[in-house]
């Protein structure tokens, strides 16, 4: 069982990692991994969950973000919407990251800086009518969305 100090600490953790391993000149809400409802917000909303539950609460006891967030809505510690959207923002993240790895050749958790790689990528997404302002749009809905259901998990508030 966790308690408020232990919480607190991996609060800390949390937002030191947005603040310090984000590389210098990328801009953090266009991070994929540590950005604001990108993947470790996914990630540490599931872990929390399981580090406060999983004493009691045996479903919980599994590896894998998509499956504890179910075990989780299926516990009823996460309303079905913000499983659904923490699971889809985790999927399409996944997705836009292997897209980049295989436009790129390198792993990379940052959306491309310049308008023609943002234009291959949204492409790569299957975005055809205007791929680089429909990937930015479905980018920054995803998220926003994540981070509010991550939000109060990972830094507190009602739940």
């Amino acid at each position: 069982e966790l308690t408020p100090d232990v919480i607190v600490q991996i609060r800390h953790l949390k937002a030191r990692m947005e603040r310090e391993r984000i590389p210098r000149g990328t801009d953090p809400r266009r991070h994929l991994k540590l950005g604001p409802g990108g993947l470790s917000d996914v990630e540490f909303s599931a872990q929390i969950l399981q580090l406060q539950h999983a004493h009691r609460i045996e479903t919980l006891r599994v590896t894998g973000t998509l499956p504890a967030l179910a075990a989780a809505r299926d516990s009823e510690l996460l309303s079905e919407d913000d499983e659904r959207r923490l699971g889809d923002a985790y999927r399409w993240l996944m997705r836009l990251r292997n897209r980049l790895f295989f436009l790129s050749g390198l792993p990379t958790d940052a959306l491309p800086p310049s308008p023609e790689g943002l234009e291959a990528l949204g492409i790569a997404m299957g975005y055809l009518e205007q791929p680089r302002q429909e990937l930015e749009e479905a980018y920054l809905r995803i998220t926003r969305r994540a981070r509010r259901s991550a939000e109060s998990l990972i830094y507190g508030g009602k739940r």
